[in-house]
């Protein structure tokens, strides 16, 4: 099944599946998915390739192409490792 995004303002919640476990959602600053939230920052990333310029723009963390995250990225600590989250279909 393809993922498809459901947006509402900076919102978006992807399904993968029809296992509602398997759900992604993005607030505009943490993504919700596998039973964690991840609070976006510098050593943790989100590349969605269908996220919008108004969403990115709330977010220096997150990114819609691998060139823009890419020089985002940076070496990572066993105390803080690097995290690059992606969406379903990414």
């Amino acid at each position: 099944m393809t993922a498809r995004p459901a947006l509402s303002s900076n919102r978006c919640r992807w399904r993968g599946s029809a296992d509602q476990s398997q759900s992604v959602s993005f607030d505009g600053k943490t993504v919700t998915g596998i039973g964690r939230t991840f609070v976006l920052g510098e050593n943790t990333l989100f590349l969605d390739y269908r996220l919008e310029r108004a969403q990115l723009a709330a977010n220096p963390y997150a990114f819609n192409n691998l060139k823009d995250v890419k020089g985002a990225l940076r070496n990572g600590t066993a105390d803080k490792p690097m995290m690059l989250l992606t969406a379903p279909g990414v």
